[in-house]
């Protein structure tokens, strides 16, 4: 299941069909970024939306990051400057990351495993200063088409 929804609305919706998750791997692309000023998280300082999402579930079904990265427009065209997105993925569950790698592959995408849920943390601030330099002036280029992509 792909939890794609806002930051804010993740615990109620994991409460209301946390039964109908147990046993299932949960996606969160979420990104905790406060949307007033991009200029801070929302989260707790020490914990992630994924951690925290993994926390509401208690052990009911896995939470894999990944997605969170990719903004939808470079995720409809599958590249950017002709190269194929990256996905980074995040994880305490080797199974489950392999499962969502296994998903990003044959979506024409590249998979990147960053390690355990806790480098949620990491994603999510990327995410901050990559948010921020789309609503920046200085970078009138930038309009939510941006990708971020690791080069060998």
């Amino acid at each position: 299941m792909v939890l794609a929804v806002p930051y804010n609305q993740i615990k109620d919706i994991v409460l209301e069909y946390a039964s109908g998750l147990d046993g299932k791997i949960v996606v969160d692309i979420s990104n905790p970024v406060d949307v007033t000023d991009f200029d801070r998280l929302v989260t707790p300082p020490g914990t992630s939306s994924g951690e925290q999402t993994a926390e509401l579930l208690a052990g009911a079904a896995t939470v894999v990051k990944a997605f969170n990265t990719v903004f939808a427009a470079t995720l409809v065209t599958g590249h950017i400057a002709g190269e194929p997105l990256d996905v980074f993925l995040a994880g305490d569950s080797e199974d489950a990351k392999t499962t969502i790698s296994q998903l990003v592959a044959a979506s024409g995408l590249r998979p990147i495993d960053v390690g355990p849920l806790h480098r949620s943390r990491e994603l999510e601030a990327i995410m901050l200063l990559v948010m921020g330099l789309q609503v920046g002036e200085a970078h009138p280029r930038f309009n939510w088409d941006t990708a971020l992509k690791i080069l060998p």
